[in-house]
């Protein structure tokens, strides 16, 4: 992956990203162009003096390091059975992360390193989860749905993970603020603006004839569900019981499923808490990555044929840049369906909620 990054130069976003570091350096506004991200991706530019791909070597490098120490600690904690499935299907050898993530040098890649960081910290150095967590929102907003579910024990929210990550965050914002005055929250409102695209659901109902008001509505509307999701997701999980690995995972597929802008680099941090869920280490949170591997098979074979086997779904093939939302939608609705339906019953719960025992296991019980 080292040598992709390395010999496939600037290619998809990376060619904005190049205009906004640029932008920075100079002392212009960032945010003048379509900027959608947070105050830390231009905290990047500097990486310039290095060349025009310091920084996505330094975010390809932080990815590939952050993968390599989720395998160490799997391997640890559940051996074998921590590896050869969601892990190498989620992350090494799916398209999706190697093509967006590594090929393309997507600043979501960054995110997924530091969402991976902020799990292999939350067992120990809660607070640091947290840190990692607000820095990661600082790349791109959508990490700070992660706060509440990483934070839960149980029927209670841990605060240090809370008030770690807002101080964070806060103070990013702050400096952020200091430096380019309003403009910092431009990419906001840009991401809450923007039109639906890709692997979401109201894209695909454009192709529908006569839904254009129900289409404008969802659109206009969105930023309600995209809460409202996150909101009744985090209750469904502190309701379950659910280990806080499990409910990030759950809370971050509920959002990317309402949120209009569909981009399928969106999916590679999710893809990472799909890698990490055995390290919950129950029966329930082992059956609830196999579930999602359809779903993760699916973001492979998308990003495929989108880098691969076509122009981007624009000329060749490009019904399925039409028509993705209406199979992405329903196999993430039926992936958290599959998740919550088993252990839907109290007695149920109590038997899932035993941890898993066995050579090398260092899990404790959610």
């Amino acid at each position: 992956m080292a040598w992709l990054a390395a010999t496939t130069g600037a290619r998809h976003d990376y060619l904005f990203y190049l205009q906004q570091w640029r932008a920075v350096l100079a002392g212009g506004d960032p945010w003048a162009g379509s900027n959608a991200y947070g105050p830390a991706h231009n905290a990047l530019a500097p990486l310039l003096g290095f060349g025009a791909f310091g920084p996505k070597y330094f975010m390809v490098a932080l990815l590939l390091l952050a993968s390599t120490l989720l395998a160490a600690k799997l391997w640890r904690a559940r051996g074998g059975a921590g590896l050869y499935g969601p892990y190498l299907l989620a992350l090494p050898t799916n398209f999706l992360l190697v093509g967006m993530g590594v090929i393309y040098g997507l600043n979501d890649g960054l995110v997924a390193a530091l969402v991976i960081g902020a799990v292999l910290a939350r067992e120990r150095r809660a607070w640091l989860s947290g840190a990692l967590l607000g820095l990661a929102a600082l790349v791109k907003y959508y990490p700070l749905v992660l706060v509440l579910p990483f934070a839960l024990e149980g029927r209670r929210f841990r605060p240090d993970v809370m008030l770690a990550a807002a101080m964070v965050f806060a103070a990013g914002m702050a400096l952020a603020y200091a430096l380019w005055g309003p403009a910092v929250f431009s990419a906001i409102v840009f991401g809450a603006e923007r039109g639906p695209k890709l692997l979401s659901i109201v894209n695909a109902l454009t192709t529908v004839p006569g839904a254009e008001t129900l289409v404008r509505w969802l659109s206009d509307a969105n930023v309600y569900f995209v809460a409202g999701a996150a909101a009744m997701a985090t209750a469904a999980a502190w309701w379950c019981r659910l280990h806080w690995l499990e409910a990030g995972a759950v809370t971050l597929l509920a959002v990317l499923l309402a949120y209009k802008t569909g981009h399928q680099q969106f999916w590679i941090p999710w893809l990472a808490l799909i890698a990490s869920l055995p390290l919950a280490g129950s029966r329930r949170s082992d059956r609830m990555a196999l579930a999602a591997l359809p779903l993760v098979l699916f973001l492979s074979l998308y990003q495929w044929g989108y880098q691969f086997g076509s122009d981007g779904y624009v000329r060749t093939l490009g019904w399925v840049r039409a028509y993705g939302g209406f199979v992405a939608f329903p196999l993430g609705v039926a992936t958290l369906a599959a998740w919550f339906l088993p252990w839907n019953r109290p007695r149920a719960l109590a038997r899932e909620e035993r941890p898993l025992t066995g050579p090398g296991s260092t899990s404790s019980p959610p």
